[in-house]
């Protein structure tokens, strides 16, 4: 009977003022109801009057407070989006047609709208025109943290919702309004607009929740940007967005990274020639930022990880327009013969490296630079430090789920050799060095375990690498 649960439960909220009773028996209802919602949403129609009831009690509940961290609420806020999903033409115009020029939505209205966007991304498109051209003209009225955060954090969603929409090319799910197919072209205007505003007294406030969601915003937006406009923002934004990853913490930087990720998308040849004066900075920062983030003590931590993926997408996105670049910069750096000392910088530039070969979607890129990605990773057989060893060998396990047949190719067997060598590392081997630094024993193991591992996939490959590994039986 969830249609009854569902009307007890809007009774009990509604009779009862948010200041009685406490918010905790609030939450409790409010998780309720959507739970009630997620399990019957295709088994039962709810009517119209008492979808109107649900979307205007969840509003209200989440306005009832200006608390961000009311656990409340979040949970109401929460409501409001589970609702958007299942009813997204009610539930838009709900929060976006009361917006006026004259003043500032409710923060919990900014932040519904952005999470919607960010979940539900082709549901959200067709009333992101609406929602922009209500929100622009009032940005400069955001004087507090809080407005200015979840705005910029807004901006950057529905423009990733655009970016969802456009590269996956899909049209609109039944459930939303339209069924007409969406793409960049559609909003180069009203990004172009918000970037501009955005790039000025925004891009330089000092709180820290602002900054990395404005970075976030301006790296986004400028992909939903038209190639002229882009060129022409290229010299002020670049540096604003390199500033901004330089100056954060690997643990704050995730919203930076993911902008800067979003910001490389879409570069056609004209944007590249702009881009190639700075590559070697983006390349030198993001390996930086790469080497910050995996030697961090936290670097496990669900947050460094995703940053560290963010960065890793952001080294793709150069690749997809100009590998040439990336791969002569890599050489340079893991040449024996460069000024390059720190061993994490190779073994950063080597995960670079593992993170492309290991992309399905990049084999095509990656298939006429065989020669070149084979010569590059060659310049490291060498290496003594063990975080490098390792690191190549994980990009040898790349190349062996790859279409592309490095190992037949010109230097391919030298990194079978490699794991095979590696493999074979003897205990005695390993505690005569462990005598020298005792700290080196659990790192040689490491490498050993890897290339072992790496020869017990390759030989179950299904016959696909026989012909490589054949001649080192």
């Amino acid at each position: 009977y969830p249609l009854g649960v569902l009307k007890r439960c809007e009774q009990w909220l509604s009779s009862r003022k948010p200041s009685s009773p406490s918010d905790l028996h609030r939450y409790v209802v409010l998780k309720s109801i959507i739970s009630i919602l997620l399990e019957t949403v295709n088994l039962v129609q709810i009517p119209s009057s008492q979808r109107d009831t649900l979307i205007t009690l969840a509003v209200n509940e989440m306005t009832a407070t200006t608390d961000l961290n009311s656990e409340w609420a979040r949970e109401a806020c929460r409501l409001c989006v589970e609702l958007m999903s299942m009813f997204p033409k009610e539930g838009c115009n709900f929060l976006i047609e009361p917006m006026n020029s004259q003043q500032l939505p409710h923060f919990y209205v900014i932040e519904a709208l952005a999470n919607f966007a960010e979940s539900q991304p082709l549901r959200f498109v067709p009333f992101l025109k609406e929602a922009v051209a209500k929100l622009l003209p009032i940005m400069s009225l955001a004087k507090q943290d809080n407005h200015r955060m979840l705005i910029a954090k807004a901006m950057g969603n529905f423009a990733d919702s655009i970016l969802q929409v456009d590269t996956k090319n899909e049209d609109l799910t039944p459930r939303s309004a339209g069924s007409a197919k969406y793409n960049r072209s559609d909003f180069f205007d009203v990004m172009y607009s918000g970037i501009q505003f955005l790039t000025g007294d925004w891009s330089r406030v000092s709180e820290l929740r602002v900054r990395v969601q404005v970075g976030f915003a301006m790296g986004t937006m400028f992909a939903v940007c038209s190639d002229e406009n882009r060129i022409a923002t290229v010299p002020k934004l670049l540096p604003l967005m390199m500033s901004a990853l330089k100056k954060e913490k690997p643990k704050d930087q995730t919203p930076i990274s993911r902008g800067f990720a979003n910001m490389l998308m879409y570069t056609s040849d004209a944007l590249s020639q702009a881009l190639v004066p700075h590559l070697d900075a983006i390349i030198s920062l993001l390996l930086q930022c790469i080497i910050q983030t995996t030697t961090d003590k936290e670097a496990s931590s669900p947050a460094l990880k995703k940053n560290l993926s963010y960065l890793l997408v952001a080294c793709e996105q150069i690749a997809t327009f100009n590998m040439d670049g990336l791969i002569v910069y890599v050489s340079k750096v893991l040449d024996a013969k460069s000024n390059v000392k720190d061993p994490m910088m190779r073994a950063a530039c080597l995960q670079i490296f593992r993170h492309l070969l290991s992309r399905t979607a990049l084999e095509p890129r990656l298939r006429p630079f065989v020669d070149n990605i084979i010569a590059t990773l060659k310049l490291s057989l060498t290496d003594a430090d063990f975080r490098v060893r390792r690191t190549l060998a994980s990009c040898v396990v790349a190349m062996g789920g790859s279409e592309i047949p490095f190992f037949t190719a010109v230097g391919g067997p030298d990194l079978l050799t490699y794991i095979i060598r590696n493999a074979s590392i003897g205990d005695g081997t390993i505690a005569e060095l462990g005598k020298k630094d005792p700290g080196l024993v659990v790192a040689i193991e490491d490498l050993r375990d890897t290339c072992r591992n790496t020869l017990a996939l390759f030989s179950g490959s299904q016959g696909k690498l026989d012909q490589s590994l054949w001649p080192f039986l």
